[in-house]
């Protein structure tokens, strides 16, 4: 085997990520509206609770008022009008760099760098709290090498049958991942970019996902390219299709067989089961094994019949 072919098969073999999600942004005015106001009342709230280490949005010039007393205290406990209709002026006015850097800045927020957390308040500040929404704050920060090298987002401007978004695109490759605990995996962050960017209380009134939008990692010398499927569950169609084929009759041991239609109460907490299904009065099971704490796929759902069920 010559040195060439080494080489090849060590850059093969090296985690990478890439990537392209187009966002959409609706022209219905009264969703931007909407937006806009969530926007301010979810900056607001998190001002209040973390002023000292608050992480913005662009176009949005969040200030709590000073308190004198009880009375304004009530009157501002809650934003009631918003005072900047930034996504509403994006639209009307064809802004395409505010665009931009709106959501640049919400990419900023959600996936960070690692250098931003740098005490323990920030990281807190970042991570929110567990009553906060879900991609309301960073899950983790973006992908980091061993050697700290992580990568910057690049937005442009598009447009989609006339309507206006923004392409973001991201390509990263790397010798080792780092094995600092709050930092993303190249698996994960592949997931939750896609979870993130089509969920985000600070995204899903105003932007849509493009379908052709996707996120790419590597694993075991292999491309896996991972588009959303439904609602929180992104695979790759050609595993996905292999993982749904690939069953044998069921071995009962020490788990439940339970039909989907009763298991819709548990969640990870509670355990985990691999997918089955009947077919012929016989249970046969798949090797997935689905995330409990959301709602099962359509695919899902419409496929298999049963769960066999392992309970902590």
């Amino acid at each position: 085997m010559s040195l060439k072919t080494i080489i090849i098969r060590k850059e093969n073999l090296m985690p990478s990520i890439q990537g392209q999600i187009d966002l959409i942004l609706t022209d219905d005015i009264f969703r931007l509206q909407i937006q806009d106001e969530v926007n301010v009342e979810k900056l607001t709230e998190q001002l209040k609770k973390q002023a000292e280490h608050f992480v913005g949005l662009y176009g949005y010039d969040i200030k709590l008022p000073q308190k004198t007393s009880k009375l304004k205290d009530a009157i501002y406990k809650k934003p009631k009008h918003c005072p900047v209709y930034l996504l509403e002026h994006i639209l009307q006015q064809r802004d395409t760099k505010s665009l931009e850097l709106y959501v640049k800045s919400v990419l900023d927020k959600l996936f960070p760098k690692d250098n931003q957390l740098n005490d323990h308040q920030l990281l807190h500040n970042l991570f929110g709290s567990y009553n906060a929404e879900r991609y309301e704050y960073t899950i983790r920060c973006r992908p980091l090498s061993d050697d700290d090298k992580t990568f910057d987002f690049n937005t442009k401007y598009q447009e989609y049958d006339s309507h206006m978004g923004v392409q973001i695109t991201w390509d990263f490759t790397y010798n080792k991942e780092s094995n600092k605990a709050d930092i993303l995996t190249s698996e994960n962050f592949a997931h939750e970019i896609l979870y993130a960017l089509s969920e985000s209380p600070f995204l899903q009134y105003a932007f849509t996902l493009h379908s052709e939008s996707y996120s790419r990692y590597t694993e075991h010398d292999r491309n896996i390219t991972l588009k959303l499927i439904d609602y929180h569950f992104a695979a790759d169609l050609a595993v996905l299709k292999n993982e749904i084929s690939d069953m044998s009759e069921l071995v009962e041991d020490y788990g439940d067989l339970l039909p989907l239609k009763i298991a819709d109460s548990l969640l990870n907490y509670d355990g985990w089961g691999y997918l089955c299904k009947e077919v012929d009065g016989k249970i046969y099971n798949s090797y997935i094994v689905p995330d409990m704490d959301y709602e099962l796929p359509k695919l899902y759902a419409e496929y298999f019949t049963h769960i066999y069920w392992y309970n902590k």
